[in-house]
C-alpha cells in the first residue's frame, strides 16, 4: 500500500467530516487544541540562548503527541489544516516544530468551517496549493505566551 498524507485538524469531528472527503489516500487526526505550552512555575526562557521559549508538552496530552508523531513519521507529506486565525497558525507551528516535520514534507493550510462542508474536488484543489507559516504569527505565539508571564 502507497504512503499516505497526513491531514492533522483541531478537532475530532473536522477531522471525521474531512477524512470522509479525502479517502483513503489521507490519514487525517485531530491535535484536541494546543499541545504545548510554556512551564507555569518556571521562567520557561532560556537566558543563556537568546531568551529562546522553553515549551513542555501540556499534561495529558501525552498520548495524543506520539500518536501523531509516529503517524507524521511515516506519512508522504504533513498537512497542518488549522484553523485560519492567531491560534491557529500558532499550533500549526508548534505542532510543525513538536513533530519534527521538514519543510519538503509538510504544508500548512487552515481549515475553516466552509472547508468542511466543500466538495471532494475543491478539497483536493485546496492541498495542492502551498501556504506558509507567516513568520509574524510565529513570534506572535511565542511573545503571547510571554505576556502572562508577568502575572504568575
Amino acid at each position: 500500500m502507497a504512503k499516505q498524507s497526513l491531514v492533522i485538524v483541531e478537532s475530532p469531528a473536522k477531522a471525521k467530516t474531512i477524512g470522509k472527503y479525502l479517502g483513503k489516500d489521507y490519514e487525517v487526526k485531530a491535535c484536541m487544541g494546543h499541545l504545548r505550552d510554556l512551564q507555569k512555575s518556571k521562567l520557561s526562557v532560556d537566558v543563556d540562548n537568546d531568551f529562546e521559549p522553553v515549551y513542555k508538552p501540556i499534561k495529558g496530552k501525552e498520548d495524543i503527541i506520539a500518536d501523531l508523531k509516529k503517524s507524521a513519521k511515516s506519512a508522504e507529506m504533513v498537512y497542518l489544516a488549522t484553523d485560519p486565525d492567531r491560534e491557529g497558525e500558532a499550533i500549526s507551528w508548534h505542532l510543525k516544530e513538536m513533530l519534527g516535520i521538514p519543510d519538503e514534507l509538510f504544508t500548512p493550510l487552515f481549515a475553516t468551517a466552509r472547508m468542511v462542508g466543500w466538495a471532494a474536488h475543491r478539497m483536493e484543489e485546496l492541498l495542492t496549493g502551498k501556504r506558509i507559516i507567516r513568520p509574524a504569527y510565529k513570534a506572535i505565539a511565542k511573545s503571547k505566551e510571554y505576556v502572562p508571564l508577568c502575572d504568575r
